[in-house]
């Protein structure tokens, strides 16, 4: 039979131990928390400039009109808010509708005598052979291949024409 002193003294380790435990837990949550309220910060921020941003461009917009100047003569330019670089593939489809570094993309591969890597094209296009321009140039070689304008029926080198 066990003393009711060597009981309590059980009990007390078992229950400081569980404290200890209960104290790292709460470290950890603690850590967890503060990164967790850094990206809440960050994403109202975000939130918070992009529509002063649109605010102002809506104004820049709509300023014109509210004058009474005249209409601009030409187009405005995309701000980059949705704007499609590379239109989804349908029949008729030509290299004409792509922007120039991507149509300089097509016809080099148009021109091959056979399939080309991306680290086969980024020199031929003038830029240097560094990973991040490669990987630049393969994910072009995607949006060009879901366009229809580049052959790339699975991973590897990109054929001429469509898939």
């Amino acid at each position: 039979m066990v003393s009711l002193p060597e009981e309590l003294q059980a009990r007390e380790a078992a229950a400081r131990q569980r404290v200890e435990e209960l104290q790292a837990e709460a470290v950890e949550l603690a850590v967890r928390l503060e990164k967790a309220q850094a990206d809440l910060s960050r994403l109202e921020i975000a939130r918070e400039t992009v529509a002063q941003v649109l605010a102002e461009l809506s104004a820049a917009e709509n300023a014109p009109q509210a004058r009474g100047a005249p209409e601009p003569k030409e187009a405005p330019v995309p701000h980059g808010i949705g704007v499609m670089a590379v239109p989804p593939w349908r029949e008729g489809l030509v290299a004409g509708v792509l922007p120039d570094v991507y149509r300089d993309i097509v016809e080099i591969v148009a021109d091959a005598t056979g399939p080309l890597q991306a680290k086969q094209i980024v020199p031929r296009i003038g830029l240097e052979a560094t990973t991040a321009k490669i990987e630049g140039t393969r994910g072009k070689l995607k949006a060009s291949g879901g366009a229809g304008l580049a052959g790339r029926g699975h991973a590897g080198p990109v054929h001429p024409g469509p898939p």
